[in-house]
């Protein structure tokens, strides 16, 4: 699962993510939860200037959630993750190795906070 914060681009450090090794592994028996850091409306996941995203857009090199102002987030195939939001935009490494086909991850956008303990 990946944690967004609804509508700041601000990412934890990179050496607090446990990055993950395998991405050749990835395919269709695989999802990616986004989760949202706090309770907003919906999803309320939002890009620059407050717009929330519209929809995602998944290609065989990446996936990404875009709204009318461009991306809200980015996870390309070699694990390089993209936020942005309110404030300058961050980028995290994920994984090692390339995702051979993002298209066949699946991938979810929780409408609620989640509770991890």
């Amino acid at each position: 699962y990946i944690i967004a914060h609804r509508t700041a681009s601000t990412l934890v450090a990179q050496d607090q993510i446990n990055k993950w090794s395998g991405a050749q592994h990835l395919g269709s028996d695989d999802k990616i939860f986004f989760v949202p850091h706090e309770v907003g409306d919906g999803f309320g996941l939002r890009g620059e200037k407050g717009a929330f995203f519209s929809g995602p857009s998944v290609r065989m090199e990446r996936y990404t959630l875009e709204s009318s102002n461009g991306d809200v987030l980015r996870i390309n195939d070699d694990g390089s993750f993209r936020r942005a939001g309110t404030g300058a935009a961050q980028t995290r490494d994920l994984w090692d190795g390339t995702v051979p086909d993002m298209r066949e991850l699946m991938y979810e956008a929780l409408t609620t906070t989640a509770s991890f303990g």
